[in-house]
């Protein structure tokens, strides 16, 4: 859902940059990466689990960096491409802008480049799995896990 609504603040953010002073766009995702730096420390602070002896320490270290991705995978996914989705949008910008001879979008376009990949990277670890294919068993063996302790009312019998 908020992927939707980053793509059209994306558009509008590359219109204000096409009638209007550059800084307008630079401001409209500027704020959407406050604000997916902001979900994302609160995610990272929220979702956090101890270290488990069912789990091999790779499984246990995965689980720690990417706890809230397994509480909420559709969610971090969201957030994952909306991160992806301004990373672009701000080069559209960046190169919109040093057209229009503001040199400074090129340096913002690539705070935000930098900024957005390591968000987008932190919200989901399927970059990281594709990356590091060794992983797949440590997720794996959270997925397993997490079913195991997963308290599901409807199945009892």
């Amino acid at each position: 859902m908020f992927q939707l609504l980053t793509i059209l603040l994306s558009i509008v953010s590359v219109i204000l940059i096409l009638v209007t002073h550059y800084g307008w766009a630079w401001l409209v995702i500027g704020i959407i990466d406050i604000y997916l730096l902001f979900v994302l420390w609160g995610a990272k602070r929220k979702y956090k689990f101890d270290f488990s002896s069912e789990i091999s320490t790779e499984a246990n270290t995965l689980l720690n960096q990417y706890g809230h991705y397994f509480i909420m995978p559709f969610g971090a996914k969201d957030l994952s491409a909306s991160a992806a989705t301004i990373q672009f949008a701000g080069v559209a910008i960046a190169i919109i802008g040093v057209i229009k001879g503001a040199w400074l979008s090129l340096l913002l376009g690539l705070v935000n480049w930098v900024a957005m990949g390591t968000v987008s990277v932190s919200f989901s670890p399927i970059a990281l799995l594709n990356k590091r294919p060794e992983l797949q068993s440590a997720y794996d063996e959270i997925i397993e896990y997490l079913n195991k302790y997963r308290n599901f009312p409807n199945n009892e019998n």
